[in-house]
Order: structure tokens, then C-alpha cells, then sequence
């Protein structure tokens, strides 16, 4: 028990004497990386897809890429990047808004009916699945946690169906359970 003693003073003894930068008293942690500005990687993606940016006013300015420059990004990229730094980016005509993650969902997200290739695994989308066989409602909690707290799961028990707002990706792999789960089912159950 003393040894515990010791080695917890000696624990804390270390970690207050450690320095204090000023991104942490900005209570900002950028990890091994530095951040870059936002700005400057937006102005770069969009010189190569020809895309306009927008960003929310509650944005943060700096980001972190890696090992990637901002040079290098292209929109996949971007979105992989933009992710990591809980945000995302709706498209909305000839805009694409930067906007954070736990917003997203509340955007005009694409609604998508089907798979399609043309769509980045990092795009969100509002996913809408039919279900023949099993109630749609039974399978919301078997499903929930794959869907990540910034998205939404909600089943319409009138037209047995499942809306999911997602990463396509991840609205795509639900979507494939979905199916799965459904084909194995023989009628649909009741309430």
C-alpha cells in the first residue's frame, strides 16, 4: 500500500510540473501534428475541384491533417480529414458548407434510395431502407450502435421502413445488414 502511495505522489509531482503550452490553456489539443488553418486547405481543395466553400461561424480555424499537406488534399481526402476533426461537409447546390459533425444530420443531406458508386464513403447521406419481412422497429436497437451519435436511426412503422442519416459508407454497410437480417425473416412480426 505504501508503494501505491509513492508512485501516486510521484505520478502527480510529474504531471503538474509539466509545461503548459498555450493551445492547452485555450483547452485546444492537437495531438503529435501540428494544426493548420482550415482556410488554407479549403483554398487548396478548392483550386483542384472547383468547389466554394462556406464554413459555419463556430468553425474552428486550425485543423489537424497528419502527415498529409494541405496541398496534397483532394474532396475524398478532405472529408476523411475533416471527420477526424469532427466536422463534415454538406453540399447544397453550388455550395459545399463546412459544418460540425453533431450538426449534420440536420442539413439537406442527399437522400438515397440505393447504392451508388458515385457517392464518397465520407459524403453524409439520409439513407432510406424498405424491410419486407421483419418489423422495422425490432431492428433499431440491433442497429443503433453502429450508427455513430452524430447520425440518426428511426424506423416509420407505417411503411415499415428505416431512415438513417450517416456516412454513406456506414449507411451502406447498414444497409447490407439490413438486407441480410430481412432475408433470414419469413414474415413480418407484429407489434
Amino acid at each position: 500500500m505504501k508503494r501505491i502511495v509513492q508512485f501516486s505522489i510521484v505520478f502527480f509531482a510529474v504531471a503538474l510540473s509539466a509545461p503548459v503550452t498555450a493551445d492547452a490553456e485555450k483547452g485546444q489539443h492537437y495531438g503529435a501534428y501540428p494544426p493548420v488553418q482550415l482556410a488554407t486547405v479549403l483554398e487548396s481543395v478548392s483550386k483542384k475541384t472547383g468547389r466554394v466553400f462556406l464554413t459555419e461561424a463556430e468553425i474552428p480555424s486550425d485543423i489537424v491533417v497528419g502527415q498529409l499537406q494541405a496541398k496534397d488534399l483532394n474532396y475524398s481526402t478532405l472529408l476523411i480529414v475533416l471527420f477526424n476533426n469532427g466536422l463534415a461537409a454538406v453540399t447544397v447546390g453550388d455550395v459545399t458548407n463546412i459544418v460540425a459533425a453533431a450538426r449534420v444530420r440536420q442539413h439537406a443531406l442527399p437522400i438515397i434510395l440505393e447504392d451508388n458508386d458515385a457517392i464518397d464513403g465520407y459524403e453524409w447521406v439520409t439513407r432510406v431502407v424498405e424491410v419486407r419481412n421483419t418489423n422495422a422497429a425490432q431492428l433499431v436497437p440491433i442497429l443503433r450502435p453502429l450508427v455513430p451519435q452524430m447520425g440518426h436511426l428511426v424506423a416509420h412503422t407505417g411503411s415499415n421502413t428505416l431512415v438513417i442519416a450517416a456516412r454513406y459508407d456506414n449507411a451502406k454497410r447498414l444497409a447490407k445488414i439490413i438486407s441480410r437480417i430481412d432475408s433470414r425473416a419469413t414474415q413480418p412480426s407484429g407489434d
